[in-house]
């Protein structure tokens, strides 16, 4: 309660907030042309109107301020603006003509698009996601910049930011935890299935300011909209579609329905994957055995809005996964792992509830996850984990040009593991984290900054009191708008990491990563001391950007190979050691010829990260460079896209850690559209690892007993109405 007395004693210190207004203003493009007849949305509060004929609008009761706007364009183009509304009722805001769509970021607080943020974010939606969308959310992200993957078979696969995993990468769904045990070993799934998200976005970098220290490395946050927040003007709308995919006989399908009526808004959605063994490149011969997947689940949600005011939503969720973990050899005992999740959401926000109050925003989510691990047909470990995340930001007016939000964010976690392969004993753990951002404009520069307080407390029968650790996080960014077409960013923080229960209390054998692990209770905290600059141009035929990181960490938490053998497994303890990470991403598209609504383009791509510890040892798991060609043809209703991605040899290993040989990966992508009727029909065809190689990731635990499937064609259609 202290907290929140804090938070609302700063909020009401504020003075000479404006009171709401009517607001005049008109949008022309950087030649003065008006972007005419154009819907204008207020992300937050939801208002919307059109431009007349001029470009001109008119907002009523709104008050002045930064606000997020999006523009629905003729193009089909959706571009993303924050603009500053003032005291003199008539704005004008002047538009480049985009060449690239600009996605609202739900991750960040103030609703903006990734060109408007400090820190590197990459978001997939819309066709981009149907096309690369994977059986796991890991697969769906490794090939975006500076994004790998640490695939455990086709069941599990989890995302890898600069060579950071595991419970340094926070995975969220909607902006609260997926409440899992996926960050405790390699072989658990994400919960998040990417047959239904809408978006996915990944913050990388430190983000320990908004969603606590398990994402001091970055955060995947899986946008699905179970929880509608915004009012429906259609009673019903949906879309369908099926895949299949030659390379592990996966049949998969999803569906969803959305509507409403103004006051009330309901979403419903549902998908199924079966899937077979993967086939092995043909030089291997075979398949993986033991590597197919039963999964299914469904949502259900509701909302209610009161006009202008704000929404109240809930939803429920059901996620069930049954895979296998790859094994060698028909003579091994094939383990699976059965799955189950039920998880409820609650999420409400008020606009203006009260005066210097922008908006208050509640969500609570709380699981019941539990799942079991079949050696044969007998139930060999049983993993629980109940957890329950709330968070509450409350953001409030301009004061002085500062716009920006307190919040407090808790997590309780109940986390056992019985049977064989019970490596960590049952445990609590319990956090809570104040947090306080701002962010303002000065000129063509803005100006970000944030601090964050967390309390972590860890009980557990193996322990004879109580562990608490208290971390201190914060960070300083800029956006500098160099021109229309370049902008350069920086971004510069401090974040801190308490250990968690399975790196203070493991003991014994974990068979997934194939060692016997040891905790060890002494660990402290480890602190990221993290700078990210960044220069982008998203204007004219060539839009590219280019980041580059350094990462220095003070007591790093790894697990060091001891040469000792316990149970026939290698011995790793865990033990700290400075360490630092750094590298460098470039993306790129340059339009080579235009005519009319045929394009041709070519793409660019490149990620390198090094990772070693103070001592000059190379720490495990750290992708290879990364370089990557591609070329798009698209025209009225369809595209076709070729990529091309060289993986390097990986020589630069840990202490008992294996090499890896480089590989080629040549992919083929060709998306056809339709309108008949009712229905919007999209086709695709994907063809994957063209060449056939024989693909060793070297982030994952597996690699040297599961290559990644070989040449395979995914198949589908989507329909919407």
């Amino acid at each position: 309660m202290k907290y929140i007395a804090l938070l609302f004693s700063l909020i009401y210190s504020i003075q000479g907030i404006a009171s709401p207004q009517s607001i005049e203003g008109k949008i022309v493009f950087t030649d003065g042309t008006p972007v005419k007849n154009t819907l204008l949305h207020l992300v937050e509060p939801q208002i919307s109107v059109t431009t007349n004929e001029l470009g001109t609008f008119s907002l009523s009761k709104l008050k002045p301020g930064s606000y997020t706007i999006q523009l629905h364009l003729s193009s089909g183009l959706v571009v993303v603006e924050r603009v500053a509304f003032s005291n003199d009722k008539n704005t004008n805001v002047i538009l480049d003509k985009p060449d690239i769509e600009r996605i609202v970021v739900t991750a960040s607080l103030t609703q903006r698009s990734a060109l408007d943020m400090s820190i590197p974010v990459n978001v997939l939606s819309n066709e981009e996601l149907v096309s690369k969308r994977g059986s796991t959310i890991g697969e769906t992200l490794a090939d975006e910049p500076g994004i790998s993957a640490s695939p455990y078979g086709a069941g599990a696969s989890r995302p890898v930011i600069r060579g950071l995993s595991g419970n340094r990468v926070r995975a969220l769904q909607n902006g609260i935890g997926t409440l899992d045990a996926s960050s405790t070993s390699p072989d658990h799934a994400i919960s998040s299935e990417p047959l239904l998200a809408q978006q996915i976005e990944v913050l990388k970098g430190p983000i320990t300011l908004l969603y606590g220290s398990e994402a001091i490395g970055g955060v995947i946050n899986v946008v699905d909209g179970r929880i509608p927040n915004q009012s429906s003007i259609e009673p019903l709308n949906g879309s369908a579609e099926i895949r299949y995919n030659s390379g592990n006989n996966e049949k998969a399908g999803v569906a969803r329905l959305d509507g409403g009526t103004g006051m009330v808004a309901y979403h419903v959605s549902g998908y199924f994957r079966d899937s077979g063994d993967q086939s092995l490149p043909s030089s291997l011969n075979g398949d993986l055995l033991n590597s197919d997947v039963d999964a299914n689940g469904a949502t259900a949600g509701i909302s209610l809005f009161d006009g202008k005011e704000g929404y109240f939503g809930v939803a429920i969720g059901k996620y069930a996964n049954n895979y296998g973990l790859p094994a060698e050899s028909k003579l091994e005992e094939f383990i699976r792992l059965d799955i189950e999740q039920n998880r409820t959401d609650i999420e409400g926000k008020l606009y203006s509830p009260f005066n210097g109050i922008k908006s208050i925003h509640l969500k609570w989510g709380k699981n019941d996850y539990q799942h079991v691990e079949l050696e044969g047909e007998e139930i060999g470990t049983v993993f629980s984990n109940d957890a329950d995340e709330s968070r509450l930001e409350i953001m409030h007016e301009a004061v002085s040009g500062w716009q920006g939000a307190l919040g407090i964010q808790f997590n309780n976690r109940d986390f056992s593991a019985q049977g064989e392969e019970a490596f960590v004993p049952p445990s609590t753990t319990k956090s809570t984290g104040i947090f306080w951002v701002e962010e303002k404009r000065f000129g063509e520069i803005k100006i970000e900054w944030g601090l964050r307080h967390d309390t972590q407390t860890v009980t557990s029968s193996a322990i004879l009191e109580e562990m608490e650790t208290k971390s201190f996080s914060t960070s300083i960014g800029a956006l500098w708008r160099l021109n229309p077409s370049y902008s350069f960013a920086l971004a510069l923080s401090r974040a801190q990491r308490p250990p968690n229960a399975e790196e203070l209390l493991s003991n014994g054998p974990h068979l997934a990563t194939q060692t016997y692990e040891l905790g060890n209770i002494n660990l402290a905290k480890e602190t990221a001391n993290n700078i990210d600059i960044s220069l982008r141009k998203h204007l004219g035929k060539l839009n590219f950007t280019i980041n580059g990181f350094y990462n220095k960490y003070d007591d790093f938490i790894y697990e060091r190979a001891t040469g000792e053998i316990e149970d026939e497994l290698p011995i790793f303890q865990f033990e700290q050691k400075d360490a630092s990470f750094k590298g460098i991403e470039i993306d790129s598209d340059w339009l080579l010829f235009e005519n009319g609504l045929d394009k041709i383009s070519v793409q660019g791509q490149v990620d390198y990260v090094r990772a070693t510890l103070s001592n000059g040892e190379n720490l495990p798991r750290i992708p290879p460079i990364r370089f990557g060609v591609g070329a798009l043809y698209e025209t009225t209703n369809w595209f076709v896209d070729v990529t091309a991605r060289r993986y390097f040899n990986q020589n630069k290993t840990a202490p008992f850690e294996t090499s890896t040989d480089g590989y080629t990966l040549v992919d083929v992508k060709f998306n056809y559209q339709l309108s008949s009727g009712f229905f919007d029909y999209t086709f695709f065809i994907r063809g994957q690892n063209l060449l056939d190689e024989v693909v060793r990731n070297h982030a994952s635990f597996i690699k040297d007993i599961a290559p990644l499937q070989g040449r395979s064609i995914t198949a589908g259609v989507r329909a919407a109405f």
